[in-house]
């Protein structure tokens, strides 16, 4: 799980000049001695892990046409003499991106600006997602199919989650989740991007996310990419240069058991898990995978990734799980020593330490070099964990939440290795302060503005989402304003007694909402805004709703008033870049009919498939009501250059 605060911290230190110093000796001799791997290999890792991060980005095969952004990414449209791109070929449908430039390279380089511009338009509209290579992977091993149930329990940023959302074709149901309420606003945010009505945000600690239906309810499929250290992310991350330290894998490794537990609890039998970390360490990866497969006896299988991933994501290079590691703590005197190894947990009887009996690779299944580890310098990328379960039978297996962060490692008063390297600054042991080392919720930061601060809170705590009632005054207008007698009313839900916005949802929501009949779930956000209300003064008709954008894709096939059929394409491509459109240069007689009266109208061009809302505020007026990120999707996929 990509770490979270670090952003605001490299945005403050490239606007004052400050880049960290990109070498750690205490980290260097940790993973000399941790991976078992040759010098030459090590070495090789060690230099690629200081180079930036090349770009990457997935198209998103949900939207409308996306073929054609594919068509110009592989015309070499955006490329030049230095700048290429290139399409992932372990990744199916030509759908991700690299770019041999890093983020910094593309903010300042002139020749690369045009590329640039389409980048930000074509993420901000959810025409493309930027997200490493690596992260892209335990979505792919899930085996995820349409009108599955789909629970992302470590949820934010919401990268995976909105891949998920792709690979489902935005049927079925997936419920993203985080415990830190802001982390819940960015997983919105990016959601939104994604537009789906399959999709439930909630807000619970990972490790005890509810059973949902008195514990009959169950996932086919749980992505459990939980919180850790993230240093297989530090080519990103370059912080994580000054902040790395031994103590971190043992702090969060007791959190990590505790939500691979639950996420296996709350898989069906038959259904799949994926645990993942952007950490290269064992005590992180295969220490976790090793308790939690003892741990449930008999009724959990590791799967084969090496083979799944040969077939799935050919030419992806990997690395088998290690059947073996080793269990490090601080020395005392680091004039001489780094760490001092433990060899089993009665070593460590009497001290105050978070290294837990779970650490060390005791009884270790032959299964568990089933897992993989991504190198960093194989192909060019981040590091990564994955390990994939499949279950076989219940168990349930008591956990006690972790609510603190466990106590830090005492350094040992007895050290018997001695360190390989002198010591230096990055030895010293530094606590990462921007990743929580228990899901317990972090403060929100004071706002400027106290109003809008306010409103936020509000937000956050919500209300009940309500299903509309049959005999209630907006209903009955809606269906006497577009028409939905076939929208199934039961998908049709109102987060507010003022009823200001009504939202679309699958049939798989409505479903699972009714199983929570105790009300367990903290829903954050949930569908797509389907209708949002009029303010009279600019629709000028009865009409107390009308039609949101994003919502189209979704609803626009229940609408069968104030709909208009269009024909000729190049009114859209006024509608986007004109501020309004003059009611008598309209050229088709059959869409001026339609515009008779005042208010809100869903256009419907039928040669492309595209909707867009637009007003009708005067007998010769006719102004479009599209998203700026709308827009520019449109003009990405069909060249509408303005005038």
């Amino acid at each position: 799980m990509e770490e979270l605060g670090i952003e605001e911290k490299k945005q403050k230190n490239e606007k004052y000049g400050y880049t960290p110093k990109k070498e750690n000796l205490v980290m260097k001799e940790f993973y000399q001695r941790q991976l078992g791997i040759t010098d030459e290999d090590f070495e090789a890792f060690w230099e690629i892990a200081k180079q930036p991060l090349p770009i990457a980005f997935r198209v998103n095969p949900t939207q409308q046409n996306y073929q054609i952004v594919i068509s110009k990414l592989s015309s070499s449209l955006y490329e030049t003499e230095n700048f290429k791109l290139k399409c992932i070929p372990w990744y199916p449908n030509s759908l991700v991106w690299e770019a041999n430039s890093h983020k910094t390279e593309l903010r300042k380089v002139p020749s690369v600006k045009a590329f640039h511009t389409f980048l930000l338009n074509a993420n901000d509209c959810g025409l493309v997602t930027r997200q490493e290579l690596v992260s892209m992977i335990p979505p792919l091993v899930l085996d995820i199919h349409p009108n599955q149930t789909v629970l992302d329990i470590c949820a934010a940023p919401g990268s995976k989650t909105a891949q998920i959302i792709e690979i489902m074709q935005g049927e079925g149901l997936v419920v993203a989740n985080d415990v830190d309420k802001n982390r819940a606003y960015m997983l919105i945010h990016q959601l939104h991007r994604s537009n789906t009505s399959c999709m439930v945000v909630v807000n619970h600690p990972a490790q005890n996310f509810p059973m949902i239906g008195e514990g009959n309810f169950k996932f086919d499929r749980v992505l459990c990419d939980v919180p850790c250290t993230g240093d297989g992310a530090i080519r990103k991350l370059p912080l994580k240069w000054k902040e790395w330290n031994v103590k971190e894998g043992y702090a969060i490794h007791g959190l990590q058991i505790d939500i691979l537990i639950r996420a296996i609890e709350l898989c069906k039998v038959g259904g799949l898990v994926c645990y993942s970390t952007c950490s290269l360490n064992p005590i992180e990866n295969e220490a976790v995978v090793n308790e939690v497969y003892k741990r449930f006896q008999g009724t959990l299988e590791i799967q084969n990734l090496p083979e799944i991933l040969e077939e799935k994501c050919p030419g992806l290079a990997f690395r088998r799980g290690l059947k073996t590691w080793k269990v490090f703590g601080n020395a005392r005197k680091k004039e001489q020593y780094r760490f001092i190894e433990y060899k089993n947990i009665e070593e460590l009887a009497g001290q105050n330490t978070a290294i837990k009996a779970s650490a060390f690779p005791v009884d270790i299944p032959e299964e568990i070099i089933n897992t993989v580890r991504i190198m960093p310098h194989d192909q060019n990328s981040g590091g990564f964990y994955i390990a994939l379960f499949r279950k076989t039978a219940e168990k349930l297996i008591s956990v006690q939440p972790h609510i603190e962060a466990p106590q830090p490692v005492e350094e040992a008063t007895q050290p018997t290795e001695e360190a390989s390297q002198p010591p230096s600054e990055a030895s010293q042991p530094l606590v990462d302060a921007s990743q929580p080392l228990s899901e317990a919720p972090q403060p929100v930061e004071e706002a400027k503005n106290p109003q809008k601060k306010q409103k936020w809170r509000d937000v956050i705590k919500g209300e009940n989402f309500l299903p509309l009632s049959e005999d209630s005054e907006e209903y009955q207008n809606l269906l006497s304003c577009y028409g939905i007698e076939t929208l199934p009313l039961s998908q049709l839900f109102t987060a507010s007694s003022k009823k200001k916005n009504f939202y679309y949802v699958s049939s798989h929501i409505t479903d699972f909402l009714a199983l929570d009949s105790s009300k367990k779930l903290k829903i954050f956000n949930m569908g797509v805004v389907a209708f949002t209300k009029n303010r009279e003064k600019e629709s000028k008709s009865n009409c107390m709703h009308r039609p949101m954008q994003d919502a189209l894709p979704f609803v626009s096939k229940f609408i069968t008033k104030r709909k208009v059929i269009c024909q000729n394409v190049s009114l859209l491509g006024r509608l986007v870049n004109e501020p309004y459109i003059e009611y008598d240069s309209i050229e088709e007689e059959s869409v001026k009919e339609g515009l008779q009266d005042y208010g809100y109208y869903v256009l419907h061009f039928e040669r492309i498939n595209e909707d867009v809302v637009v007003l009708k505020i005067s007998e010769w007026k006719v102004v479009p009501i599209i998203p700026v990120e709308h827009i520019n999707s449109l003009k990405i996929r069909y060249d509408f250059q303005s005038s």
